[in-house]
C-alpha cells in the first residue's frame, strides 16, 4: 500500500496515467467479469481527526477489456459490502 496525501489528488493523477474508468459503477464489466481484472496499487486514506473517516482506492486494470480505472470503498465499518467483496475477489 502506497501513501499519498489526498484522495481527489491521487484520483486526478491516477487518471493522467489512464486509470479513468469508474469501476464503483454497477455497469462497469468489472462486475459480471472481475477473473479479467487485477488490482495494480492500492491506497487508504484516514482522516486527520476521526479513524472512522477512512476510504481505501484500488488501482485496477484488464488487458483483455483494455480498461483501467479506480475502485474506492469506505475502509472498515463502513465499507460497502458489494464492492468490499469485489475488492476480495480481485485480490484471490
Amino acid at each position: 500500500m502506497e501513501s499519498v496525501e489526498t484522495l481527489s489528488w491521487l484520483i486526478m493523477e491516477l487518471g493522467q496515467r489512464g486509470y479513468g474508468a469508474d469501476l464503483n459503477c454497477p455497469r462497469s464489466v468489472i462486475w459480471t467479469e472481475p477473473g479479467a481484472f487485477q488490482i495494480d496499487a492500492v491506497y487508504r486514506f484516514e482522516g486527520p481527526t476521526d479513524p472512522a473517516d477512512a476510504s481505501i482506492l484500488y488501482a485496477i486494470s484488464s488487458n483483455k477489456f483494455h480498461i483501467k480505472g479506480v475502485l474506492i470503498n469506505a475502509y472498515g465499518v463502513y465499507a460497502d459490502t458489494p464492492a468490499a467483496d469485489l475488492a476480495q475477489t480481485l485480490r484471490e
